[in-house]
Formats: C-alpha cells, structure tokens, sequence
C-alpha cells in the first residue's frame, strides 16, 4: 500500500500495476496516456490509486451545481468511477501473475483486478455481503472515506451509473488465468443511431419486437453479442423468461446462437459485429512478470471478452454456415457452423501440411521420440501461421500428446504472445484452437 516497488516485488514478484488511455482511432498497440511502475514513482497502490483517479475524472462532463455557495463537482460517474478503483484495488490478488489493469476508452471505463469473486456474482451484484481479499487495504482505504465494508459499492455503483441512462455495467470473471473485469460503457441503454441501424437492417419486423426484445438486440450491437447471464444484469427477468426471449429471436431469424448449455451467446444475424469499446486492445499487451527488469507479459493478454470483435481484414478464412461471409475469403471450413462472436479471425485450418514449405519442419519433428523443443515451438508457430490449429491437429501433425503440447508449449507461447486462442474468452472450449499471432495485431 504505502512501499516501493522494488521492496513489494521481493514479496510479490508478479506485482505490476498498469493504467492506460486508449484514443478512439486507436489500435491494440497505441495509448494517449500510461502509467506504470517505470522507477519514475514509488509504484505502491495509495499513489497509483491518486494518479489514476485524476486520469479517469479528467475530460468528464461535470454539470455546474451549487450547495451552500459552493460548487459541487462529485457527480454519480465520479462517484462510480471512484467506487470501481477502490474495488479493484481492495479485490485483487496479487500473488497472481496477471496485472492490475485499468483501461480509459473513448467509450468506456474498464477494471480488471487479478483473482476471481470470493462471493458468487448475483449476491456481488445485489450487495449485502462483502469477502475482501485484502481487508487492511480496505480499512486504510475506509479511514480516508473511501470503500466501505457492506458489501454495497457494487451496487451503489450500479445505481450510480443507471441514474445517468448508460448501460449497466458489465461484470464477468476468467477462469485462465483468473481475473475479475467490471465494464462501464457511456453508452445510451437505447442510442439512436443503433435503433436507426436496427430499424434498417430488419424493417417492421424490428418495430413489432417488445421492449425487451429491442433492447437485447441492442445490447448485442452494442456490446458484440449477448448471454443469458449479461441480460440478467440488464432485466428484471427470471432466467427462464430469459432463456425463451432469446429463442424466441433465433425463431424469428432475428439471433445467431453459437455454444452449448450456459455458454452459449447470441449475436445479430447478417450483421458482423463491431466493438464499441472492448478493453482488449490493452489486454493483448498486458504485463505478466517474470522478472522485474525484464519486458512484462501477461498470460492474461490473449483473453478476450466476447464482446470484443476486432477483425483482421487480412484474414481469407470464412464459415460457410455462417450469414457472415469475406467476398474475398479463399478458405472454407466446412465443419464449422457458427463462428465465435470475440473471435473474428478464422476457422480452424484443415490440414496446414498441403503446404510443402512446412512438411520439412514437421518431420523434424514428428520422427523423434525427443525432439528438440525449440523445433516443437517452431513446428506448432509455422502451422498455426496457416490457420486456427487444434490441440488434436497438432497432436496427430506433430506425433506428440495433446496434454504434453498444451502443457509444455502451447501454454507458454501463449503467455509470450506467440499464439492466441479461438476462443479467448472460455479458454477451455471444447472447440478451442490457436492461432500464431500476426505481427500487425
């Protein structure tokens, strides 16, 4: 709380804070503003939290308000913001090797604190119980006024931000590695120009949906695709109501459903989805730590949130079960159906080794009991090159097991960024397959 950084990474060597600032034409590599423990500052949480906070209150819209002759500029969004910092801070378990992340979007505020919910997530959302990681963190917090330990800021905060008409907040948690997000869009529940969208896109059947159906579509343009579970955040249903809303616009050709059982998601038919202020353009860089002198990564950079749909226009792979076709696209996949709303790039490769260039790098491989492992790292970069590869393709290529390449190989290029999931927000999807990753991302 009050040491130095390198003092606090002889305890936590994964310790590692980072803000950032994303611009609205920015790119996954590009920032207006960062702050980190660069050696500049003492790199503890107190003063973290006190240039941060300055950060995300500078360019806020501050209405002119009088109370006793003086002005009041504590409005519901800075309170908000100032109850998500705190949380994120008083929450996160830094024994773990993913960073303290907080993101500034042109749209958007995002916290991610490494460490899940040590409460379940409706009872986090509904308030009243409170299991702080770092209960004198809490309390140092609790004697400057800030955070209190009813268990109350999650919903305070959610009322705050209602009270404004934006969207509720966002919050879901990452089982590989374990991270908890909170996102808070400054978007309209309804913004008009998604309604014109809408209206355009599906004519009078759009006009005859009910509001609830109006807003999950909505919600799905706005935010990439829609769950049972985000919903629920959204309306005051029951999840069964729930469940048969969202049939009821897949019956109407109105959804596209992709998953199985409480994964499954919905997105827009006919329309690619577009990100409206995904945090993962800082989270593919984000910090994971293994030495503190050295360049920090983070094995939580490759996770995406669904909602998130940066497309590579370079990618030539297109499903052809899907409404969403690249004129341009030469590969098809004919296994596939439906593609993975956070991931936009592909499908998974049939068979990379009709391309001559690679058989010499398999063979190297695939004829030794012990091959040598920067050739397996090289075979499994050079054929994910070609496309989303699975653990079973790699496995049958390569003559290796599936537990031994995931394990030994595919885990860490990951976490150097070498590789990315298919699916990068449910790391362990049944369907999942990686993909080297392109220099340009």
């Amino acid at each position: 709380m009050f040491g130095r950084q390198e003092t606090i990474l002889e305890a936590l060597p994964y310790f590692f804070l980072d803000y950032r600032e994303i611009p609205a034409s920015g790119t996954k590599t590009e920032w207006t503003d960062r702050l980190v423990p660069d050696g500049t500052w003492s790199g503890n949480l107190y003063d973290f939290y006190r240039m941060v906070i300055l950060r995300l209150f500078r360019d806020l819209k501050v209405p002119f308000r009088l109370n006793l002759d003086e002005r009041q500029d504590d409005t519901p969004v800075h309170k908000s913001l100032r109850e998500a910092l705190v949380n994120t801070i008083i929450h996160a378990d830094y024994s773990l090797s993913t960073a303290l992340l907080i993101v500034k979007g042109p749209d958007y505020f995002e916290f991610r604190n490494p460490g899940r919910m040590r409460v379940p997530m409706t009872e986090a959302l509904e308030g009243g119980q409170s299991d702080c990681r770092n209960r004198i963190m809490q309390r140092l917090f609790s004697l400057i006024g800030l955070g209190e330990q009813a268990g109350s800021g999650i919903p305070r905060m959610l009322e705050n931000w209602k009270s404004q008409h934006y969207r509720p907040p966002e919050l879901f948690e990452s089982v590989l590695p374990e991270f908890t997000t909170m996102r808070l869009r400054t978007v309209s529940l309804l913004p008009e120009p998604i309604l014109a969208e809408l209206r355009e896109h599906f004519g009078e059947s759009f006009e005859k949906l009910s509001v609830n159906e109006r807003m999950a579509l909505v919600t799905a343009r706005v935010e990439g695709y829609v769950s049972n579970i985000r919903l629920r955040q959204i309306f005051s249903l029951h999840p069964h109501d729930i469940t048969l809303l969202l049939r009821e616009l897949v019956g109407k050709h109105l959804f596209e459903s992709d998953g199985k059982g409480r994964g499954m998601t919905y997105r827009i038919a006919g329309i690619r989805p577009v990100d409206r202020g995904s945090s993962m353009q800082a989270n593919e860089e984000s910090p994971t730590h293994r030495d503190p002198g050295s360049t920090h990564k983070d094995p939580g950079s490759t996770h995406k949130d669904p909602s998130s749909t940066h497309k590579d226009p370079g990618s030539t792979h297109k499903d052809p079960g899907s409404t969403h076709k690249d004129p341009g696209s030469t590969h098809k996949d004919p296994g596939s159906t439906h593609k993975d709303p956070g991931s936009t790039h592909g499908e998974v490769a049939s068979d990379p080794c009709g391309n001559p260039a690679l058989t010499g790098i398999v063979q190297k491989v695939q004829s030794k009991s012990r091959a040598n492992r920067n050739d397996v790292r090289s075979a499994i970069l050079a054929l994910c090159k070609e496309g989303f590869q699975t653990p079973q393709q790699l496995s049958k290529l390569l003559n290796r097991s599936q537990e031994g390449l995931r394990e030994r190989y595919i885990k860490p290029l990951i976490n150097e960024m070498l590789l990315e999931r298919r699916y990068p927000s449910q790391p362990n999807h049944e369907q999942q397959a990686y993909r080297t990753r392109r220099r340009e991302e």
